[in-house]
């Protein structure tokens, strides 16, 4: 055990010292090396000769060499016995002690000395070497002394020091790269000393010139100049230098250096060349160009979001943000119509190449772009910066397609929300029909609701607004009962099946229907591209032509849709009702492609033939499809429209009897008008001192100071002006009931007055409170008006002490008729209100019947009790009710059986917007609060409303 252990602390302090030598041994080869290196590479500079470069390589290996001999030989110290010498500098005994242990130890066998007392000296040599602290025994200073540490860090130093300087880093790059040359043969080294740059960057990048010394990397915008200052390391005659494959000479001065311009235009190496003895040597430091590159500013479209259907009356808003990188040079707004015509309109322009970002809104009206009804169009905004090297770069902002709203999206809305419906009376149906009947009564029917919901959103002036909202609210009902009990579900049930055939008819007469408009819209646009193909040929401008190429995209957008809707009508419709083998549109469809075609080339002769066969075509489709809708009404849809035929027949008939009946008493009462005026006008005194009254408000109404008013103001004093005068002049020629309508509208009129001039001195007070004392004025006036309208009523006698006896007695005779005439008005109300499968024919039509037979009651009240004003006013009502609803319904009839959008006007002229002034919207806002003060006011709320408004105004 004493010898193993003897044998591990000596080979610890083998190790150690192995180590240590080795460290010192290497340490001191590289500073050696490295110090004659760096010397060497000083001393051959950074382009010498194969003698040279051998001959430095061979100093360093041989001097590092060297330098390493002496640690290298204290190794055979740690050999064998001789590793106890390490021990004399710390204990001289110890190292006598371990040598004679590892003498013996390494002794021949055979040898005389007792092996106990071997054992013992082992047993003591171990146990003393075991106390010893390795470090302590093999210190580093036995290995490195002062003069060795000095001799490293001194030849490091000097090492470092050399390489680091220029002509150091020259000659080591050539003593580590002898044989390094380029493409073309030419040795490659580190001859350039010093390369400068001098930016001068592009006029409108408005950046100050940039020097770059030491140069790597020339980083500049596009077009920048550089102006080059090359110095080398050796004796040069000439310089040149490549900037991504772009040579630039470079011209020697006085002091040695070169000179040289050259224009960034594209990224790339820099390389340099220097000639030395008719020799070229290529510098071997990277170095490179960037071109930095001008991005194309950035627009977003901030107005209008998203494509939609606009009016073509509507004012487009179009908000936008633009930014660039460096600057703006011009914003632009650009608009693509249908025939490929694109409007622009400049949106900013920034002279002084300053403003990197910008932000504005303006205002787009189809007309500018002469876009009819149903066009499409695509709505951008274009940013232009002021790079004038490679640009202007242009950025786009998203596209936006607006459609101008037609009879035709019209249509297509309605047809979208027929469908809707149809699904949501399929869904309610389907729920009803797999409804349970252990199911509780009161269990809640969404999908009812939901159905006679959709079916009550219907706007009212839907062309089935009347019929739909009367399913609505009989589904309602019946849901409303089947949620009570049980047994009702069947009816509920009953109720949703006839409505949904009925909507689903509705639907399918829809589809054809808009077919038919689009074959019509077709053939307008057919006699349209006729026009203007002749306008063409009599002036063949560009403006014609690209209005013909509109008309031509029109129709081949409407050819498209057609194309869609008859194969919407192949899945829905039954084939009787459309013949596909005259609906065909790939024939039309390649008819206006060779139409496009002709009229890009100029052949207007082939164009005239094409327009002919187009016209047989599209005749040929509108007469099918016209058969079709016939078909289908007078199959599905006959009992409604017969139906509404004779409803609207008695509606006629009532109105003349009506009419007639008001005529008869009109009569009565303007003969009994008669009597009563001409007893007034013997009543001098009494018109005189109305007329006095009527001077007296006129003079009042002067005070106003009209020369002051503004042209809607002073409009209002002159029709006040010329009632008050009309009712003086009436009254003084005695007629008292013409005055008393004059009174009226002068009454009218002055209250108008009163009401702009109050609204005006709220918005503007004027010097010295002018405006507000034209309004005090004004209403000062208004008083005197209304009290002249009450003194003439009042001066009125009752017309019934006029009535004649033969006017009294034809009175009572027309009582039994205009009794006859409320019981057919009841029952024409219960036909709209009921059509022959059960659902009404017009709820609106029906409304309107009740209110003229509310009147014709109160006529025949008014004619029993010889009453013959109200008669006469009662009347003249209902006859005007019962005419309003004909011609309400004569119209729904015609619109029905009309086409579309015609297509017919002729293309506009972009026409400019007017900028809006101050105060053109002063104005509009006054204009618009006094019309919402001439509405009036629920009852107790007048105060209420007339503080509102002014509050607005402040």
């Amino acid at each position: 055990m004493s010898t193993a252990a003897l044998r591990r602390s000596v080979r610890a302090l083998r190790w150690r010292a192995i180590a240590i030598h080795v460290a010192s041994a290497v340490a001191l080869t590289v500073a050696t090396g490295l110090g004659v290196f760096a010397a060497a590479t000083w001393i051959v500079g950074p382009a010498p000769g194969p003698f040279a470069v051998v001959l430095a390589w061979a100093l360093t290996v041989a001097l590092a060499a060297a330098a390493a001999l002496r640690p290298v030989r204290a190794l055979y110290r740690v050999r064998g016995p001789r590793i106890a010498e390490l021990l004399v500098p710390h204990d001289e005994a110890l190292a006598s002690s371990l040598r004679s242990a590892l003498e013996l130890e390494a002794a021949p066998a055979g040898a005389t000395w007792s092996p106990e007392l071997v054992a013992a000296h082992h047993a003591s040599a171990a146990d003393r070497i075991g106390r010893l602290e390795v470090r302590a025994a093999v210190p580093w200073k036995s290995a490195w002394t002062w003069r060795r540490a000095a001799w490293v860090v001194g030849f490091a130093l000097v090492g470092a020091a050399l390489l680091f300087t220029g002509r150091g880093r020259a000659g080591a790059y050539a003593l580590l790269h002898p044989t390094k040359s380029d493409s073309d043969g030419n040795a490659v080294a580190l001859v350039v000393e010093s390369l400068q740059a001098n930016l001068t960057f592009p006029a409108y990048r408005r950046t100050a010139p940039l020097e770059l010394r030491d140069v790597s990397v020339v980083e500049a915008p596009k077009g920048t100049v550089v102006e080059f200052t090359l110095r080398a390391r050796v004796s040069a005659a000439k310089a040149t230098l490549r900037i991504a494959g772009t040579e630039v000479p470079l011209t020697a001065s006085a002091n040695g250096s070169f000179h040289g311009r050259a224009v960034l235009h594209d990224s790339g190496p820099i390389d340099v060349r220097v000639a030395r003895d008719g020799t070229w040597l290529v510098d071997g430091s990277r170095r490179s160009a960037i071109v930095i590159a001008d991005r194309a500013p950035t627009v977003s479209l901030v107005s209008p979001r998203e494509d939609r259907i606009i009016e073509p009356t509507e004012t487009i808003t179009v908000q936008y943000d633009a930014q660039d990188d460096v600057a703006l040079g011009s914003v632009e707004l650009v608009v693509q119509a249908p025939g490929g015509r694109t409007v622009r309109r400049e949106l900013a322009r920034f002279d002084d190449a300053s403003t990197p970002s910008t932000s504005s809104t303006t205002h787009l009206l189809p007309d500018e772009v002469a876009a009819k009804p149903g066009d499409e169009l695509s709505i951008w905004v274009e940013a232009r910066d002021t790079d004038d090297i490679s640009g202007p770069n242009i950025g786009r902002s998203a596209v936006r397609v607006l459609r101008l709203a037609s009879e035709a999206t019209r249509r297509e809305a309605a047809l979208a929300n027929l469908a809707a419906l149809v699904e949501l009376g399929i869904d309610a149906l389907a729920d009803e029909l797999e409804r349970e009947s252990t199911r509780p009564a009161s269990a809640e029917r969404a999908s009812s609701l939901a159905f006679a919901g959709g079916l009550a959103a219907v706007p009212s002036n839907d062309t089935h607004a009347g019929v739909l909202h009367e399913m609505a609210r009989r589904i309602e009902r019946a849901t409303r009962v089947a949620a009570k009990a049980a047994e009702a579900n069947a009816r509920l049930v009953d109720e949703l099946e006839r409505d949904l055939l009925l909507l689903s008819d509705l639907l399918d007469q829809a589809r054809l229907d808009d077919a038919a408009a689009i074959a019509r819209e077709l053939d307008a646009l057919r006699r349209e591209l006729s026009s203007l193909v002749a306008r063409y040929r009599n002036s063949p401008d560009e403006d014609t032509k690209l209005a013909l190429l509109a008309a031509i995209q029109r129709a081949q957008d409407r050819m498209r849709k057609l194309a869609a809707r008859l194969g919407e009508l192949a899945k829905h419709v039954p084939t009787e009702f459309v013949n596909s083998q005259d609906l065909e549109t790939e024939a039309q469809q390649d008819a206006l492609a060779r139409l496009r075609e002709s009229v890009e080339r100029g052949d207007l002769e082939q164009a005239d033939r094409v327009l002919h066969e187009l016209e047989r075509q599209i005749d040929a489709m509108a007469n099918a499809l016209g058969s079709g809708v016939e078909s289908f009404e007078a199959t599905r849809l006959g009992a409604r429209e017969r139906a509404m035929a004779e409803a609207m027949s008695e509606l006629a008939d009532l109105e003349l009897e009506q009419k007639d009946l008001a005529h008869r008493t009109n009569d009565s009462r303007k003969e009994a008008t008669t009597r009563a005026i001409g007893d007034l006008r013997g009543n001098t005194p009494a018109l005189d001192a109305l007329a006095e009254r009527a001077r007296q408000a006129r003079e009042s109404l002067e005070r106003v100071r009209p020369r002051e008013l503004d042209a809607d103001s002073k409009g209002m004093y002159e029709l006040a002006d010329r009632r008050l005068q009309d009712v003086a002049t009436l009254l003084e020629a005695g007629d008292l009931g013409e005055a008393q309508k004059m009174s009226g509208e002068a009454s009218d009129a002055v209250s108008d007055l009163a009401r702009d001039l109050g609204l005006a001195s709220l918005m503007f007070g004027g010097r010295g409170g002018e405006s507000t004392d034209r309004a005090v004025r004004a209403r000062a006036a208004e008083t005197d008006a209304r009290a002249l309208e009450d003194a003439i009523d009042r001066a009125i006698p009752s017309m019934d002490n006029y009535v004649s006896e033969a006017a009294n007695r034809q009175m009572h005779g027309d009582s039994p008729r205009q009794d006859a005439a409320r019981e057919a008005a009841h029952r024409l109300a219960e036909r709209f209100r009921q059509g022959p499968d059960g659902l009404p024919l017009d709820p609106d039509a029906a409304d309107a019947v009740d209110r003229a037979k509310d009147r014709m009651a109160d006529a025949r009240g008014a004619l029993a009790g010889g009453d013959v004003v109200g008669a006469s006013r009662a009347q003249t009502d209902a006859a005007e009710e019962l005419a309003d609803l004909r011609r309400r319904l004569e119209q729904s009839s015609s619109k029905d059986s009309s086409g579309g959008d015609s297509g017919e006007t002729d293309p506009r002229q972009p026409v400019e917007i007017p900028r809006e002034t101050a105060d053109a919207r002063a104005s509009d806002l006054r204009r618009k609060l006094l019309d919402g003060l001439r509405e009036t006011a629920p009852r107790g709320y007048e105060e209420a409303v007339r503080k509102y408004y002014q509050e607005l105004l402040r």
